[in-house]
């Protein structure tokens, strides 16, 4: 035998003597209970004789069964906190690998210790606070969901086994968890709520039915519900999971849950959730395009800057999978509203839609559609070059009006002709094209004229900080 494997082999010949060794010299306990600095002998296999692994396991659970507050500040209680964590982390490392947790006697203890950890009463809070909320007992509670989390992800899962013990009565309880003022456990619960869709086939309806659920609510009785983005999340994963073409129920879903949470007055919240939501639906089905789009620009906000552009970020990334004959059936409405984004006297709203507009596939939208676009669309630039405050916007709308121009000059020159006269179309064409030339040209003089006004206003020592145009530039 090779040197290399003598040691080896002399080391497992000492570890199986030292194992008999223990078994021989003392009798096999059934039994643990925990000493008086509320201590259990350590998970250790190799001092353990099989038949004592299971009892202390369970011990171990039953230990973790009991309520500490973390918050404690008495030695005991101090004691006490930390020997539980202790308990759960070995219990962590256990779950990772053994089979003996998914055994009918121990699984049903280990998720009951798991439930009285994990549900508890949603403390009150203000979300308006400044401070953000820390739940006292997270130290436990927190180590309690990854150790769920890893209890979902072992290898020896038998979903059938333990679906009797994750019960609807667990789920809808663990909804409720999601309202927790702590980001840390909301996004603990979301992970728990995801691992039980993709393991639990026969619960999926019934999860999906609660996100409905909770998300009606949210929409028309009370929406201080905190779990809202984390339940979007989830539904991300799930509909990127969905196979085509999509069911009824699915687009139904759509149309009566997500769209009108557009409407939401804390869209922001979860504005990021829901584009990625509209794109996978886009993407399952382009003729969902337009019906997102259609209640997209009919729920636009009026005076809520921070959402338009969330909106607008929305639509670019729809767009991006809009068939031709899709967008022709919302391309009227659309363009008409990225018109008035466009003169926008808000800097980001009107930057954030021409950048919009200069993309190279939103131009081809525009040349296949462009008796409805060039008319909703060029008098807003127009009006916009002429009139906006900010030097940066004017110099983008002129660079767009050149390349419309490049598009269909003589459909352009005759749309800015009607604007810059307020007149039916010139006879002679030479007037239509020095017209729309002038136009750009004036909108180009604005814009270092603009420029030259800013530098002086910057240098100048009584120039007053509360102006209008101060404010945008702080801002931005």
């Amino acid at each position: 035998m090779p040197k290399m494997w003598q040691g080896v082999t002399e080391k497992i010949k000492a570890r199986q003597a030292k194992r008999k060794k223990i078994d021989d010299s003392r009798p096999i306990r059934t039994e643990f209970v925990p000493d008086e600095y509320f201590c259990l002998p350590p998970l250790n296999l190799e001092n353990l004789h099989p038949n004592e692994i299971k009892p202390l396991f369970l011990a171990k659970i039953m230990y973790c069964k009991e309520l500490y507050s973390c918050s404690s500040k008495e030695p005991d209680g101090v004691r006490k906190r930390n020997h539980k964590t202790e308990t759960i982390k070995e219990l962590a490392h256990f779950a990772k690998t053994s089979k003996l947790i998914y055994e009918e006697e121990v699984v049903k203890e280990f998720l009951e210790m798991i439930k009285v950890n994990i549900i508890t009463q949603i403390p009150e809070y203000d979300d308006e606070d400044d401070d953000i909320f820390k739940e006292p007992q997270f130290e436990h509670i927190g180590f309690m969901l990854n150790l769920l989390a890893l209890f979902m992800a072992n290898k020896h899962l038998d979903a059938k086994a333990i679906k009797p013990y994750i019960n609807p009565s667990f789920i809808r309880d663990l909804f409720r968890q999601l309202h927790h003022p702590d980001e840390r456990i909301r996004e603990g619960i979301k992970t728990i709520i995801h691992q039980f869709y993709v393991q639990f086939v026969g619960h999926r309806t019934f999860i999906r039915r609660n996100i409905r659920d909770q998300l009606l609510t949210f929409i028309y009785e009370d929406d201080t519900y905190r779990g809202t983005p984390h339940l979007l999340q989830v539904m991300g994963s799930i509909v990127r999971g969905y196979s085509t073409p999509l069911k009824n129920e699915h687009k139904l879903f759509l149309v009566k849950v997500l769209l009108p949470l557009h409407a939401s007055p804390k869209f922001s919240d979860f504005s990021s959730n829901m584009s990625f939501l509209m794109v996978h639906f886009a993407q399952k089905d382009p003729s969902l395009s337009s019906v997102i789009l259609s209640a997209v620009l009919r729920l636009w906000p009026l005076a809520n800057t921070p959402k338009e552009l969330e909106l607008l970020e929305e639509v670019e990334e729809i767009l991006s999978f809009c068939e031709p004959e899709v967008f022709s059936q919302v391309c009227n409405d659309l363009f008409k509203r990225l018109g008035k984004c466009m003169g926008s006297q808000h800097y980001q709203v009107a930057e954030r839609s021409l950048y919009f507009l200069n993309k190279t596939y939103i131009l081809g939208l525009i040349e296949e559609n462009i008796k409805l676009a060039f008319p909703a669309i060029i008098p807003e630039l127009v009006q916009t070059a002429s009139t906006h405050w900010n030097h940066s916007i004017v110099l983008l709308v002129c660079n767009l009006l050149r390349s419309l121009m490049e598009i269909d000059e003589d459909l352009f020159t005759t749309i800015v002709y009607e604007c810059d006269m307020g007149s039916e179309q010139s006879v002679d064409i030479e007037d239509r094209r020095s017209t729309a030339r002038k136009t750009i040209a004036t909108g180009m003089e604005r814009v270092s004229d603009l420029k030259n006004k800013e530098s002086i206003a910057s240098l100048s020592p009584n120039r007053k900080s509360g102006s209008k145009n101060d404010k945008y530039m702080q801002r931005h």
